[in-house]
């Protein structure tokens, strides 16, 4: 009977996309997650620079760059290519060189001024290209925040390049595109002694209970309406800038009146017929109109007709007179 002997290999997986990366990182640029923010630095051949995002993610729709280089450099089209890579290992930082990475962008660097690199990270988002189609190029590959940071680098794939090409720098542009859309909290905080009363809160007369939480908005001007039969209402405008979180906090004033009763511990006091407790002596909520207040000591009783105005204070006092005669 044969036998048969099979080897035993130790099987490593290891990506075949993965590839060695030695550039210097010159530059950590953090990127935030918001409209109208630019980034600038300069790098040189064999350099590289670490890309990082921060803020809200979520809003990011992708990031631009903008490679500017020098007529010295242009002399020189077709001698540079840039490189991105995503999946870094280690996590880059300023001075280290070696790393492991995915690249998911490579081109030559034209005869161009300029030239325009968009990294989508929104599916299907391709929108705010330059012009320019000649200098404009579009990252294929997926990106999404997780894969950040990305690293930025720019070699030579060109023999016979001056050693004077090696000390100029090119300039880079970084821009965020965010969505037109940002959060907004509505902080809102009761009175002492209103923490049963309820209120009712609109945005752009839609009704919403997310209080206290981020809300969805557009970005732009909106209106805010808390409406209550405790409080006053509010009424105000906000703004929610894109890509932001825009927190508001309002403080409710009490839209009824209270009424303190001072009289004698054995005193029975009813209000509008109904008979208080020793709790409901200080400060009583009570609405705007006419009410009916009645003292009772014993058989001494005193009944009194009051009008209560709107976000007014009253005390009450039980005051008994001594009368003196003189025969």
């Amino acid at each position: 009977m044969k036998k048969w002997l099979f080897p035993l290999f130790l099987i490593i997986l290891i990506p075949l996309y993965s590839e060695t990366i030695v550039s210097p990182v010159v530059t950590e640029i953090n990127i935030p997650v918001e409209s109208e923010i630019e980034k600038s630095t300069k790098v040189r051949l064999e350099e590289s620079v670490s890309l990082n995002i921060t803020g809200n993610k979520e809003f990011l729709k992708s990031i631009d760059i903008e490679l500017h280089q020098s007529n010295i450099l242009k002399k020189f089209a077709d001698s540079f290519v840039v490189y991105i890579y995503k999946g870094l290992n280690p996590a880059p930082r300023k001075g280290l060189k070696n790393y492991s990475g995915i690249k998911i962008f490579s081109h030559i660097v034209p005869y161009r001024n300029r030239i325009y690199i968009k990294i989508p990270l929104k599916s299907k988002e391709t929108g705010n290209l330059k012009a320019s189609l000649q200098s404009s190029y579009l990252v294929k590959q997926a990106v999404s925040a997780a894969d950040f940071p990305l690293l930025f680098t720019i070699e030579p794939i060109m023999k016979g390049i001056p050693d004077t090409a090696f000390v100029k720098y090119f300039s880079l542009l970084i821009t965020p595109e965010v969505e037109n859309r940002g959060f907004f909290v509505l902080n809102v905080k009761k009175p002492e002694g209103f923490k049963k009363e309820q209120y009712s809160v609109y945005i752009d007369g839609e009704r919403t209970d997310s209080v206290g939480k981020p809300i969805l908005l557009t970005a732009g001007i909106h209106e805010l309406l808390i409406k209550s039969n405790y409080f006053e209402n509010v009424n105000s405008a906000f703004t929610v800038e894109a890509g932001k979180t825009n927190t508001m906090n309002i403080l409710l004033k009490q839209n009824i009146s209270t009424i303190t009763f001072d009289a004698p511990e054995n005193a029975v006091i009813y209000f509008d017929g109904t008979k208080l407790t020793p709790n409901q002596l200080q400060n009583l909520h009570v609405k705007e109109g006419d009410h009916l207040i009645r003292m009772k000591i014993a058989d001494y009783s005193l009944t009194r007709k009051i009008t209560v105005n709107k976000n007014k204070r009253y005390q009450i006092s039980l005051v008994f007179d001594i009368l003196v005669k003189e025969y």
